[in-house]
This record gives structure tokens, C-alpha cells and sequence, in this order.
């Protein structure tokens, strides 16, 4: 399969929890209700604005790609909010495919908190964020290091690729040039490339492995 031409990445609208994060922020944490907090954050719908949003891209997007020769492949995550944006676009003939492979990090307590609570509990932990966030694990989340991880795990183990995990976000791989030749090199990089396509890394623990 060859790479796509054009590749246009949108984020969605303003949602319920963008909302509610911004108000808390500004010290209004009424957003946060009992009943809001038992929803998982991938029900939130677009606000009036994210509408709004949503369907001023769509006129962007119709403008500058669908006059002439429009997209081949629509694709959104399995939240409402990204739903709600996409259809909003107004593609013509978008035929929307929904890709359980597109989630967010996972942000564990963190994720539908308001701001005092977040201080309150979560403090010192916050803190640590603003010294390294590569290394900087939510509670009960999700680091970027561990997502690394996890690829250079599946690379090995999925693909038979002995990958060189570099930080602070690369994947090194060791060229020999007396015995590797130049298709060996384009497999090794098709092999990265479907752990990543495929999520084949998803499958492997975040815990990182100790060193024995």
C-alpha cells in the first residue's frame, strides 16, 4: 500500500470535558457534577462552540480539498466528539470509518478531574510532569516512555527487529554495512512500520521490563 498524497489530520471541536477542563481552570468546577463524572470522557458531545468549530473546518476543508479531487479514506476514533466533528465537516461522500486504533493517551485519575481536586490530590505528582514530562506517568496512566517502550517491544517480539531505544523519543537501529543490504533495511523500516499502522504494541504491558 502506498503512502497517501495528502495526509489531513483535524482535531475535533470543543467538547463537554474541553469546556469543563477551561471553567475549572479559571476556578468554576460546577461542570464537574456527580453525573458528569460517572461518564466516560468518550461520551462528551461538542459544545455550541465546538459545532461552530467543526463546521467552519468543513468549509475549509471542502474549499482547499474536495474541489477538484476530495479525499479517499475517512477516518475517525470511536469518540462522539470526533464522530460529531467529522460529520459536521460536510465531506462530500465521506463514507466515515470508525478506527478503535485512534485513542487518546490514557490519562487514568486524571482524566475527568477538576483543577482544585487535581492540586489537592495529585500534586506532587503534577509537579514531576513539569520536570520531565517524557518520564511523567499519570496516576494510573499512561508515560510517553512507556508508549515508546512498548513499540521497541513489539518490534522484537512481533518482527524480529532488535530495535535501540533512544531517549527521549526515538527507536535506533543498527546499520552493519559489511553484511546489511539495502533490502534489509527496507524490511526492518515496513516491519516499524506496521507495529505502529497495526498498534501490534498494544498487546504488551506498561510496566517497564527490568534489566537482568
Amino acid at each position: 500500500m502506498t503512502l497517501p498524497i495528502d495526509l489531513v489530520l483535524v482535531r475535533h471541536g470543543q467538547s463537554e470535558g474541553n469546556k469543563a477542563k477551561r471553567l475549572s481552570e479559571a476556578g468554576d468546577h460546577t461542570a464537574f457534577s456527580e453525573n458528569f463524572r460517572k461518564r466516560h470522557s468518550s461520551s462528551y458531545r461538542l459544545t455550541r462552540l465546538g459545532r461552530k468549530q467543526a463546521e467552519m473546518t468543513g468549509i475549509w476543508l471542502r474549499k482547499n480539498f474536495c474541489q477538484e479531487y476530495g479525499f479517499d479514506r475517512h477516518c475517525t476514533s470511536e469518540a462522539i466528539r470526533a464522530k460529531e466533528t467529522g460529520a459536521l465537516h460536510g465531506l462530500p461522500g465521506a463514507d466515515w470509518f470508525t478506527d478503535p486504533y485512534l485513542t487518546e493517551r490514557d490519562w487514568g485519575d486524571l482524566d475527568i478531574c477538576p483543577e482544585d481536586e487535581r492540586i489537592e490530590r495529585f500534586g506532587k505528582s503534577l509537579e514531576m510532569r513539569e520536570i520531565e514530562p517524557f518520564f511523567w506517568r499519570p496516576p494510573n496512566g499512561e508515560s510517553f516512555m512507556t508508549l515508546c517502550l512498548r513499540i521497541d517491544r513489539a518490534l522484537i517480539e512481533e518482527m524480529n527487529v532488535i530495535p535501540d531505544f533512544r531517549y527521549p523519543d526515538n527507536i535506533r537501529l543498527g546499520i552493519a554495512p559489511i553484511y546489511t543490504s539495502y533490502a534489509d533495511i527496507h524490511e526492518g523500516v515496513t516491519r516499524m512500520r506496521r507495529v505502529i499502522e497495526e498498534r501490534l504494541y498494544e498487546k504488551y504491558p506498561k510496566e517497564r521490563l527490568e534489566v537482568t
